[in-house]
């Protein structure tokens, strides 16, 4: 990959008009995760260049507190992907097809089967997952329920069965480190994932907070950039904004009612100052 890619989560439809699709290129956002396959809005993202990562298309899995690991396959059985794969009609705008979020490494070997049938049906839009940040879902999670939502005792571990596992070409996990309030476990992450990509030749996606858990509190572009600079330094070709509208948490760079906040501009900004960093340093990462 030549260039830095960047994503965001979530498009509410009431910030699907040609006008929000226009400010979304001018952010310099590349593509949508969590899109649903609404034709109209996906007909503008042609128009503009933008992609989309649909979730509405499989059977919906989330990990979630660990509860459920290992049970995947009993309850989105490969019948359902099959069927869904089937009926799929692609988009041009479409480039990802997600397949289940924050994935335990139990499940692992069935995700394993979910990628081989979009080689087998040669579906276009790449299968795209998740996973758990080395925090787990909780930032107040103790040790046993990290372990148990990852399905082993480490995080390292857990990166490296998914390397040793699954046959994607990259790494993929979510980190908000205003939610944990600890940078140091943001660093800690990338440094494992990054290790891990080296080793076993994959690309490494980070999912950041653009919008806050606490309402009261609003991310600012300082600590926008430690971020996607960081995520860059440490060897990120992609990196994803949560939430671009409302979707979960509080204050958006879109409003509610469809309109730009001062957290647009701020994005729009650290996404053009990480674009150019890329450009300079991208190849040489820690």
């Amino acid at each position: 990959m030549n260039s830095l890619k960047i994503g965001a989560y979530i498009l509410r439809p009431y910030s699907r008009t040609e006008n929000h699709i226009k400010d979304i290129k001018e952010a310099m956002i590349d593509f949508i995760v969590s899109m649903n396959y609404d034709i109209k809005t996906l007909d503008l993202f042609e128009k503009y260049s933008i992609g989309a990562i649909l979730s509405d298309v499989l059977p919906h899995w989330w990990g979630g507190d660990g509860e459920k690991s290992g049970e995947m396959e009993k309850s989105c059985p490969l019948g359902k992907y099959k069927t869904a794969l089937d009926e799929y009609v692609h988009h041009s705008a479409v480039w990802g097809i997600d397949m289940g979020d924050e994935i335990s490494s139990k499940d692992f070997p069935y995700l394993e089967k979910i990628v081989n049938l979009f080689e087998t049906k040669n579906i276009t839009p790449f299968p795209y997952t998740n996973l758990y940040a080395n925090y787990g879902v909780y930032a107040t999670s103790d040790e046993s329920e990290r372990q148990r939502q990852w399905g082993c005792k480490t995080y390292r571990e857990y990166i490296e069965r998914y390397c040793q596992t699954v046959p994607l070409d990259y790494v993929c996990f979510d980190h908000y480190p205003y939610s944990c309030e600890n940078t140091d476990l943001y660093l800690e992450n990338l440094s494992i994932v990054s290790d891990a990509c080296k080793k076993y030749g994959k690309e490494m996606w980070v999912v950041g907070q653009v919008s806050s858990s606490d309402k009261k509190k609003v991310i600012s572009l300082e600590q926008m950039r430690f971020q996607i600079l960081n995520a860059i330094k440490y060897g990120a070709k992609t990196f994803m904004w949560a939430c671009y509208t409302g979707g979960w948490w509080h204050n958006h760079p879109i409003s509610q009612t469809g309109e730009k906040t001062s957290l647009y501009e701020d994005l729009k900004r650290v996404n053009a100052e990480a674009k150019e960093f890329f450009e300079k340093t991208g190849k040489t990462v820690l």
